[in-house]
């Protein structure tokens, strides 16, 4: 069993240090607030991790997607470009009967 790093017998030796420093009136409380931050720094960790995670995930699915929608993206340029080309070599044609309609009438 090692908490952070240490094993059974560090442990004991920085309680037994920390009960000689604090004495027996403090340490309960320190101990209290001690496991509380431990508590608080565990939860922040897995709350960042759990994050990360979501964002490498939202990551690779745009980078997947994004080949698609860019082909979609591309086709339907092309497709308004054509539809708008065709628009303009129509309005010539009508322009050059009109002119030849007046010029004739």
């Amino acid at each position: 069993m090692s908490f952070l790093g240490m094993g059974p017998l560090e442990i004991l030796v920085i309680i037994i240090l920390a009960f000689l420093f604090l004495g027996p009136e403090r340490l309960p409380g320190m101990m209290a607030k001690a496991g509380k931050l431990y508590r608080d720094l565990t939860k922040a960790t897995g709350e960042l991790t759990k994050t990360l995670n979501k964002e490498i995930s939202l990551e690779k699915e745009q980078k997947e997607n994004s080949p698609a929608e860019q082909s979609q993206s591309v086709s339907q340029n092309a497709e308004s470009q054509i539809d708008r080309k065709t628009e303009e070599s129509k309005e010539p044609v009508t322009s050059v009967a009109d002119s030849d309609k007046e010029s004739n009438g």
